[in-house]
């Protein structure tokens, strides 16, 4: 596994140390080794290290490193073979001095490692880099590799290489100047480089003079004719030849003068090396101290070279445990990946489910809205006047309760007469009761108790009476009720007087509950039908209800449990069709509860009149109908 060199550095000194790339991977290992590196310099400078700072390549600036930077830091370093990381750790103070600096510049507190030197020949220009260190060490190696490039740009051995100091005068390239030409060297984009320009000169000049001069001298040995106009050649030649000595008279005079320099240089380390001599000396001496601790040392290791190889065994077991948490470790990287692709399915599902959701919050609102409506709507409901007639039964028919005539009690007809009631703008329809009465009778007193239940929201007014509609009036044009509140119930005494006819027939008479003071209805239309029956008539219904009555007590016992269990099932078969009705008319009351007043309001006026048979019109079962 590959290592990767931690290299800290602070104002007072610096620190290596070394980990596996694996390790450093982990954003919280890497950072658990710098904050270790912090409290060791710390310690050692008696400064409190806070910050901690890496060179941005991509950014050309110092960033700081992090837990969320470090992946930033450590990828353009996953392809070297010897990975380095530079890290300054930075104290509060000089944290709070970059903060405040106005000036934007940043500066790599490392020096720069590489050198890139640019050949130039006329138009032509080449480049190639070189470790700065190695050509300080080794400058002739440096200007070797320098030569063999320049004489493949050139294309000839005859050139002479020159670069510019300081002051702008060129100067020769030779290991004699090779570290003043590095010390020339420009700083770059790139902190850890630095650029040197290297000029070409040519010595076409120089080779010509020195061919012209041989030449010359072969012809003057031979007496030949053109010995003259050699000699102005070389005297042309001779003078360029100066120009270059001069120019290398100026070089030497100030190399000799940094030749100086480095002898002062040369002295000061002299006295260095003086001072490291006496301080061998003093370390020779405490060695010679600890050698004889060594010689005990190495008694006791005697002593513990027993205990050692019972470690040892232990150390192959703890090796061996190392082998298998490789393993595991191998295994838990595996198992990373794969969670790290179920992750992003995850997070792919997740926002799929978080569009759901949105979309079901928007429903849910909806849905509100449409709730909020409702109980506007509910509330509109329950801010009018309503009524539910809840029972009625008789209380005295004719004379006595076993006289000719015969009653029921009471029933709710709303569902059997629906039509009827959304005609009329009715809630309810109640049959206060149904009378069989002999034709020629006399009147007939007939005396009803009525509950009402006020399941309105507020009381009722004084003025609430039940009004005679259509049909008979059997002596009750008005019956008065009292101002009952909201979900109180009351009784109603329904007396009434039948009259005599002379013709077999069946009339109903209506009556409305309402306002009298304003003709608002409160939902209730009451009906008492009366059937007119010739005697004969009674009497053959009363024998065949004798004979059926034989009849049942003659059947077997076994069919009369049957027959009750078939009146059973259809009883309560009624009962849950009624049930289910009850249910769909308040969801029907609640939904048309906002609309019902405005309705009322608008009709008024526009009471609904009920008919009875000889009116024109269709009527229905119990001979009543709408006009």
């Amino acid at each position: 596994m590959a290592l990767l060199c931690l290299q800290f550095s602070t104002a007072t000194g610096e620190s290596t140390t070394y980990m596996e790339m694996q390790d450093a991977r982990l954003p919280h290992f890497l950072m658990k080794q710098v904050g270790s590196a912090m409290n060791e310099h710390s310690v050692k400078s008696g400064n409190q290290y806070k910050k901690a700072s890496y060179m941005n390549a991509e950014m050309g600036a110092m960033q700081e490193l992090t837990e969320e930077s470090v992946p930033s830091a450590l990828v353009p370093l996953l392809s070297d073979e010897s990975p380095l990381l530079k890290i300054h750790l930075s104290t509060e103070d000089e944290v709070e001095d970059t903060t405040s600096s106005t000036t934007t510049t940043t500066q790599d507190p490392f020096e720069a490692t590489w050198i890139t030197t640019s050949l130039r020949c006329g138009d032509s220009e080449q480049d190639f880099g070189w470790p700065i260190e190695e050509a300080k060490s080794q400058p002739q190696q440096y200007l070797e590799y320098l030569k063999a490039q320049a004489t493949k740009l050139a294309g000839c051995s005859e050139y002479t290489l020159r670069y510019e100091d300081e002051d702008g005068d060129s100067c020769t390239l030779m290991e004699a100047t090779c570290r003043d030409a590095l010390a020339q060297a420009k700083a770059t984009t790139d902190p850890e480089k630095l650029h040197l320009t290297v000029n070409l000169h040519l010595a076409s000049y120089t080779k010509d003079a020195q061919d012209m001069l041989q030449q010359a001298g072969t012809d003057r040995q031979k007496g030949g004719e053109d010995w003259q106009s050699d000699f102005e050649g070389l005297k042309i030649a001779f003078s360029s030849l100066k120009i270059e000595a001069e120019d290398m008279r100026e070089a030497y005079l100030r190399k000799c003068a940094d030749c100086s320099e480095y002898q002062q240089t040369a002295q000061a380390y002299h006295g260095e090396v003086l001072t490291t001599k006496e301080r061998l000396a003093s370390t020779e001496m405490e060695a010679d101290a600890l050698r004889s601790e060594v010689a005990n040392l190495k008694y006791n290791m005697e002593i513990e070279m027993s205990a050692n190889a019972r470690l040892e065994k232990r150390i192959r077991g703890f090796r061996q445990e190392v082998i298998d948490l490789e393993q595991v470790i191998d295994l838990g990287e595996t198992r990373i990946c794969t969670l790290q692709d179920a992750m992003a399915r995850l997070q792919k599902e997740c926002q799929e489910e978080r569009e759901k959701t949105q979309t079901a919050q928007r429903e849910l609102l909806e849905k509100k809205e449409e709730l909020a409506d409702l109980k506007n709507a509910t509330s509109k409901r329950d801010a009018t006047l309503s009524a539910l007639v809840l029972s009625s039964q008789p209380d005295i028919v004719g004379l006595d309760c076993n006289g000719p005539a015969a009653a029921s009690n009471g029933t709710d007809i709303t569902a059997t007469h629906k039509s009827v009631a959304d005609a009329a703008g009715a809630k309810q329809i109640f049959q206060v009761g149904h009378l069989q009465t002999p034709i020629s009778s006399p009147d007939l007193p007939v005396i009803y108790t009525v509950r009402f239940q006020n399941d309105g929201g507020r009381a009722w007014p004084c003025t609430t009476a039940l009004v005679h509609e259509s049909g008979p009036l059997m002596d009750l044009p008005l019956l008065p009720l009292t101002d009952l509140g909201a979900g109180d119930s009351c009784d109603a005494f329904f007396e009434l007087t039948v009259p005599k006819v002379d013709t077999p027939q069946t009339v109903t008479s209506t009556w409305v509950l309402r306002d009298v003071r304003t003709g608002q209805p409160l939902g209730p239309i009451l009906t008492m039908a009366v059937e007119y029956v010739a005697v004969e008539e009674e009497q053959e219904e009363q024998e065949e209800e004798k004979q059926q009555v034989e009849n049942e007590e003659e059947a077997p016992e076994e069919e009369r449990q049957e027959e009750e269990h078939q009146e059973e099932a259809a009883a309560a078969a009624t009962a849950a069709e009624e049930e289910r009705e009850e249910k769909e008319e308040e969801k029907r009351t609640a939904e048309e509860g906002g609309q019902e007043q405005e309705r009322d309001e608008e009709d008024d006026d526009d009471d609904t009149e009920l008919v009875s048979l000889s009116g024109d019109g269709e009527a229905d079962s119990d001979g009543w109908e709408l006009a």
